[in-house]
This record gives C-alpha cells, structure tokens and sequence, in this order.
C-alpha cells in the first residue's frame, strides 16, 4: 500500500471517530431524564403502597383491639357497660307482650256486683290470660323526650281495648279503642285524642307525697347483680350473652313499688355492641294503691337501638 493510500484511510478512520463522538454528546441527556421519571414513579408508587399498608393495618389493629377489649371484657363489666347503653340511648324501640294479673281484697264485698260492667271488667283483669301487646318509640331530644306507645289489652282470645298514646315533654295525648265494655269508656277519648299533664297524672295514682318522692328516683337506684352467666345465645338472629340477673332498689324507687318479689330477670346483650336487645322478667307487688292489692307481671320485650 502506498502512501497515498495509508492517508485516506487514516483520515476515513479519524472521520469515524468524531462521528461517533457527536452523535454520543447529543444524546446523552434523553436516558438521565427517562431514568430520573422512572425514579420518580417508583418513589411514588413505593408513598402510595406504603400509606394504603398503613391505614389497612390501623383498621386491622383497631379491629382486632375492639373485639379482643370486647371478648375480654369479665361479664360483670360487659353488664355494667351494657346497662350504660341502655341508660345513654337516645332512641329505643320495643315491642313485646306481658301478662299482668291484678288481685283485689274484698272484690266481691266492695263492688256493686249490679254494675255489670266494671265487675266483669275488674275480674277479666285478675285473670292468668290477662295479656298486654305493647310496642313503641322512645326519643330522646335536647329540649324535650318525646314518643309513643301502642297498647292492646286482651283476655284469652278476646281484645278488650286498644290505647294509643304520644308524648311530648310533659304531655300526653291518648285515645282508646274498646272492643268490649264500650260503655265505660267517654266518646270524647275514642275519636280523638285527649291531653293530659303527664304530672297530673302520676299525682293523682301516687299521691302528692308519692310523686315527691318520685322525682327523686335516679338512675342508680336500679342495680343489676350477676346471678348467672350464659357466653353465647342468639335473639332474633343476633349473637348475644345472656345474663340471669337481681335487681337490687334502693332509694325511693325501693319505697315506691312497695313489697317486690321475685327481683331476678333474664337480660340478652349484642355481643356486636353490647346492647340490650331483650329482656324477660318476673314480677309479684304486694300492696299496689292499697293494702290487700296486687299485680303479677310477665314480659317479654325486645329492644332496637
């Protein structure tokens, strides 16, 4: 190879070279800013990822600590707190039946056996088929209590009256419906509804000097006291605890109701949210109104928060 030769290669080999260095320079920046957004989106990928882990295990442990705080609580304090909804509710519904048996002394020698009316009525009530049908709300608002009670009094098969009633603060409104006995009943509280302070009312069954001592009943004067305790039942679909319980009165509640007997009932508690849901009780009053008066009373009432 000559000499001529040896320079055009050199100079085809040097012009291949600077060529490769200025297309290498002029694109050197298009993969740093490719890397830089691929960067970018895994750091706010890895930010996402990591605040959805956060708020799933908070709820997870926030779920797990209410239902191992529930689970764990001793039964005397799943009552207490139960109880405590109870008292706290703002809105309760309830419907359920009773069985209610008045006894009078010397019925037959204190009654006009020829005011058939009253005498068959006042006896209908002493019997063992004396059943109540009750269902209502109650509302509880920041100026006032408010709500209302459906009741239906009936003796074996037969239907005797029907109140429906409302309240509202301090008054309520009533009509009854007879369905036998219509003669006792006034015409002015069985097509409309009648007002009357509920205060005047209590004053006239209880006396002046009872419903003093009424108003002073509180909250606490009604304690429940385990008798037994029953891990898991189901009301109507819902898992519950079940609680044979004593009510233990004290304060003029215990003055007011005068002689009870058979102070125990059943209680069933959501284990969900440890509501009361159910309640069935028991009860015998000596000396209601008047010496020698009683009244037995059976119910059962279901709850609705």
């Amino acid at each position: 190879m000559d000499n001529r030769e040896k320079a055009e290669n050199k100079i085809s080999f040097q012009s291949v070279d600077v060529k490769a260095d200025v297309d290498t320079n002029s694109t050197s920046t298009a993969p740093e800013i490719y890397n830089d957004h691929l960067k970018n989106r895994k750091a706010l990928l890895t930010k996402m990822f990591a605040i959805v882990f956060i708020v799933i295990a908070v709820v997870s442990v926030t779920h797990f600590l209410i239902d191992y705080y529930k689970n764990n609580l001793s039964p005397d304090a799943i009552l207490r707190k139960s109880y405590a909804n109870f008292l706290t509710s703002r809105r309760l519904k309830y419907k359920g039946t009773a069985k209610v048996a008045f006894s009078y002394s010397d019925m037959d020698e204190k009654l006009d056996a020829g005011n058939f009316g009253v005498y068959s009525l006042l006896k209908s009530s002493s019997s063992s088929e004396n059943t109540l049908e009750i269902q209502g709300e109650h509302d509880v608002q920041e100026s006032s209590v408010n709500g209302n009670l459906l009741l239906t009094w009936n003796v074996s098969e037969n239907k005797l009256f029907t109140v429906d009633a409302k309240y509202e603060g301090g008054k309520l409104n009533y009509k009854v419906t007879p369905y036998q006995y219509s003669g006792l009943v006034d015409e002015s509280i069985v097509n409309s509804y009648e007002q009357i302070d509920l205060s005047d009312l209590l004053k006239k069954i209880l006396g002046n000097e009872g419903f003093a001592n009424f108003e002073k009943i509180k909250s606490d004067d009604i304690q429940l006291e385990k008798v037994e305790f029953f891990r898991d039942d189901v009301v109507d679909g819902v898992t519950t605890y079940h609680y044979k319980v004593k009510l233990n009165l004290r304060g003029e509640l215990e003055k007011l109701v005068g002689t009870l007997n058979g102070r125990q009932m059943d209680l069933w508690v959501s284990k969900k949210d440890l509501q009361i849901v159910r309640s069935e009780a028991s009860f015998e009053f000596e000396n209601i109104g008047s010496e020698g008066n009683g009244m037995n009373i059976y119910s059962d009432i279901r709850f609705v928060n």
